[in-house]
This record gives C-alpha cells, structure tokens and sequence, in this order.
C-alpha cells in the first residue's frame, strides 16, 4: 500500500507539472489558465498523497520497534483485561406509605439510608 500510495502521488506531481508546462504558452487564453489551475491543483494533491505515504512509512516503523506491546503470559493478560462484573438490580417496585391500619409499611419505614427504623420526633414539649 506504501508502495502504491508513493507511484500514486509521484504520477500526480509528474501530471500536474506536465499540465502547467503546457498551459505556459497559452496562458492568454482560457484554456492556458485552465491547464495552469489544474496542474497547479494536481501537483498539490501529488505533493499530500507523497507526505502521507512518508508518514505512513514512518508509522510502521513505529510499529515494528514496538513490537506487539502485549505480555505472552496468559495469566498476565487475563489481569490485564479483566471481565466487568454485571451490575444486580432489583426491578422490584417497593411499596411505601401507610397502610389501612394508619401502619407505615415498606421504605418510609427506613431511615434515610435505608439501614433501621426513622427515628420518632415528638410533638408537643417533651
């Protein structure tokens, strides 16, 4: 791919001179200015094709002294990627409020986290 993305931006720089140099002698004309636009337009594009292929072989440079970057051990990449755990929700609706007695039943019974009974308040003085 390397290969072909270099022939590729090599082909369009080589064309885009070629259009200018043609489009030199007429330039009076539209047609001048038109072979002049576009092989302007064609050697930019063959210049970016070339510096993106020099990057890409850069990058598998990179690649190849980093090698794979993984531990071989089994055990050391089963630490590495651990499982999540799955979340356990209860999608149970719970019930709360007063029961027909005049009771309090279900959460409101709770505390406010939720760990024993709501502690009384007493109306009145004492």
């Amino acid at each position: 791919m390397m290969i072909l993305m270099l022939i590729a931006g090599i082909g369009c720089l080589l064309a885009g001179v070629l259009a200018i140099g043609f489009g030199i002698p007429v330039k009076e004309f539209s047609f001048g200015n038109t072979l002049i636009v576009t092989g302007v337009i064609g050697a930019c594009a063959g210049l970016i094709i070339l510096g993106v292929s020099a990057v890409l072989r850069e990058l598998k440079n990179i690649a190849a002294r980093l090698g794979s970057g993984l531990p071989s051990d089994r055990r050391r990449r089963e630490r590495l990627f651990v499982e999540p755990r799955p979340i356990r929700r209860s999608f149970r609706r719970r019930r709360s409020g007063l029961a027909v007695d005049g009771t309090l039943i279900g959460t409101v019974a709770r505390g406010r986290n939720g760990s024993g009974p709501r502690p009384q308040r007493s109306v009145g003085g004492a």
